[in-house]
C-alpha cells in the first residue's frame, strides 16, 4: 500500500497527512506489560494469567489490524484512510468545528467534529464525533500547527481539547 507523503499544507489539490497511525506505541507498552507480568510470575513463581496478558495480546492485535489508519485533507474535505480503504468523511461546508481529539482506549488520536445540523442530530453542532481514529502516542507542536492551518484554510473553527475556540477572540475568566 501506498502512503501518501506528507505534504505542506500550501500544496493546492495534493492531500495533506494530518494523522498517521504509529504501530510502535500499541505495541510496546503491551509488550512491556507482558514482560512484566512474566518477570513477576518467574520471580513470584506463579504463571501469569488474567487481565495484563490477555488485554496486551489484543492491544497487539489491534495496533496490527488499525496500524494504517490516516486522516488526511484536501481541497475538499477530510479524507479517512482505513484498512486500506479511502473514503471521504466530510466536507469542509459540513464542518462547523473541529480539533484534535482523543479517540476512546489507549493511544487513540482523532479530529474532534462538529458537523452543521440540527440542534438535536448526532452527531450535530451540540454532539460530536472523532474522525479517524488512529493509533498515535502523543501529538507534537507541528502536526497541531499543521492541522489548526488546514482547518482554518477549511474555513472550519478550530477548538482546543476542552471543545473551545481558539485564537485571540476567546478568552478564559478563570485563565485554564
Amino acid at each position: 500500500m501506498a502512503t501518501v507523503p506528507v505534504m505542506p499544507v500550501d500544496v493546492p489539490g495534493e492531500p495533506v497527512v494530518l494523522l498517521r497511525s504509529r504501530v510502535w506505541p500499541a505495541v510496546l507498552m503491551p509488550a512491556a506489560g507482558l514482560i512484566g507480568s512474566i518477570a513477576y510470575g518467574i520471580w513470584a513463581h506463579v504463571f501469569p494469567t488474567g487481565f495484563l496478558p490477555i488485554t496486551s495480546a489484543v492491544l497487539v492485535v489491534s495496533a496490527l489490524l488499525f496500524g494504517d489508519n490516516e486522516v488526511l485533507a484536501d481541497d475538499v474535505g477530510l479524507l479517512v484512510r482505513h484498512r486500506r480503504r479511502l473514503v471521504r468523511s466530510y466536507r469542509w461546508e459540513q464542518i462547523r468545528e473541529a480539533g484534535l481529539g482523543y479517540g476512546n482506549g489507549f493511544g487513540w488520536r482523532g479530529l474532534t467534529v462538529f458537523p452543521d445540523g440540527g440542534p438535536y442530530d448526532v452527531p450535530g453542532p451540540n454532539s460530536p464525533t472523532v474522525v479517524g481514529k488512529v493509533w498515535l502516542w502523543r501529538t507534537s507542536k507541528e502536526t497541531r500547527e499543521r492541522i489548526e492551518k488546514v482547518l482554518r484554510k477549511g474555513g472550519v473553527t478550530v477548538i482546543d481539547k476542552r471543545g473551545r475556540p481558539t485564537g485571540d477572540s476567546v478568552e478564559d475568566p478563570n485563565g485554564s
